[in-house]
């Protein structure tokens, strides 16, 4: 594991032809390294040794927080729109959507399409996986991960609101 972590790549964002612009948010530069997902809690991720809170975006050689909401249906064309100079390069881009599998909204998903960006939503766990394999390989890959816990604290809310739905009280 450490070799992993301590190994160089200078391949990282090659083929990328334009930097990103992601305005409120904070960078964290990993300068030749590769980046990787090393594990995950409820609300953080460690990415190559740091502890990250919340939404990110990671790519190959670097990782940023990303200016979302903390829902599948925060995932909108304007909270990907950073993905605009890079798009026509871009190989995949790899959705975290939480604890489970959600859909995209039809309209986040005509964008993609419109702009021909593959993609592939998963949980974040499996996201992590998926960008660690792609970008050891050298593939232009972009994540957009999602924190595990926002969606099981959303299950929860749901359950009781439904619950207290049909027990005839009112809603939290």
């Amino acid at each position: 594991m450490l070799a992993r972590i301590l190994r160089s790549s200078r391949r990282g964002m090659r083929g990328f032809s334009g930097m990103i612009s992601t305005a409120d948010v904070e960078v964290r530069s990993l300068d030749n390294w590769l980046t990787q997902f090393q594990g995950y809690a409820s609300k953080y991720f460690i990415v190559n040794g740091f502890r990250m809170e919340g939404p990110l975006v990671a790519y190959p050689n670097m990782v940023t927080y990303w200016n979302t909401g903390k829902t599948v249906e925060d995932i909108t064309p304007e909270s990907l729109s950073f993905l605009e100079p890079i798009a026509s390069e871009l190989e995949v881009l790899i959705i975290g959507t939480g604890k489970s599998t959600e859909m995209l909204s039809e309209e986040t998903i005509a964008w993609l399409e419109e702009r021909n960006i593959g993609f592939d939503a998963v949980p974040s766990m499996t996201a992590c996986a998926q960008f660690n394999f792609m970008s050891e390989e050298y593939r232009r890959v972009v994540a957009c991960i999602l924190p595990v816990a926002i969606s099981f604290i959303l299950e929860i809310n749901h359950v009781v609101n439904v619950t207290c739905e049909l027990a005839g009280a009112d809603t939290l």
